[in-house]
């Protein structure tokens, strides 16, 4: 299978033909200086790769051939959503990066008693872009049939509304004790949908893991370390989907 891979929309595909424009075409042609007759890969989230040879390649379009359908087997068996509280400078894009090479199906950004960063609308717009696109290009890189949904910035109240759509909801706090992350995915089937909740710098209130108690929301520990909140996300999103997958 050729290592370059693109996500299109479904209706970019039209009798056997792949259309890519705008920044995808650019980068083919500019960035990665493909040509007529060279092999790319389009996914349109239908859990296929369409192997498509290229005949037509300028900076603004790019028209290929589609000439086989590869099925993907690297989604994970787990649906994991991964909320992760808003933090500081750049360190969402890092976990919007890794948790997608991993293989989370969702990841949903909020707001908690202890977030530092207030970003005014106009910046939640610009923020959720970048962190979509980091996304879409982690999915391509890490040979993913389908790109994990980013969205946000939501308040910790409305995240927990969301927790009954889950089958199993788990909430990382430094100061449970008596339940560890793995003990807590014995029950966790193959196929379940997992609601996984990291906290900001400050870490969770006592009050909020109460409210989240009484949502249904299970407090699981990461082990005797305190981990920062970007290293939390990962190595949970690690533990869990190796654990469920394995």
């Amino acid at each position: 299978m050729t290592n370059h891979r693109f996500f299109i929309q479904p209706d970019q595909i039209s009798e056997g033909q792949v259309t890519i424009c705008g920044p995808q075409a650019r980068q083919i042609c500019a960035v990665l200086r493909l040509h007529e007759g060279d092999e790319i890969g389009v996914l349109d989230g239908s859990g296929c790769c369409h192997i498509a040879r290229i005949g037509s390649a300028k900076k603004d379009q790019v028209v290929a051939e589609i000439t086989d359908t590869i099925a993907m087997q690297t989604e994970s068996c787990v649906r994991l959503t991964l909320a992760q509280a808003l933090t500081k400078h750049d360190k969402v894009e890092l976990v919007v990066q890794k948790a997608t090479e991993l293989g989370i199906s969702e990841m949903m950004v909020f707001t908690s008693e202890r977030t530092v960063p207030r970003p005014a609308g106009d910046r939640i717009a610009h923020r959720l872009d970048r962190w979509r696109s980091i996304a879409r290009e982690a999915a391509e890189q890490s040979n993913r049939a389908s790109v994990p949904s980013v969205d946000g910035i939501i308040s910790f109240g409305d995240l927990l509304r969301k927790a009954p759509d889950f089958d199993y909801s788990l909430i990382a706090w430094e100061d449970e004790t008596g339940l560890l992350l793995h003990e807590a995915l014995a029950k966790v089937q193959p196929g379940a949908r997992v609601l996984y909740i990291v906290g900001p710098e400050g870490g969770f209130s006592r009050s909020e893991v109460t409210e989240a108690v009484s949502a249904g929301v299970v407090p699981i520990s990461l082990g005797a370390r305190t981990l920062r909140a970007e290293t939390a996300a990962i190595a949970g999103c690690a533990v869990i989907l190796h654990m469920m997958e394995g």
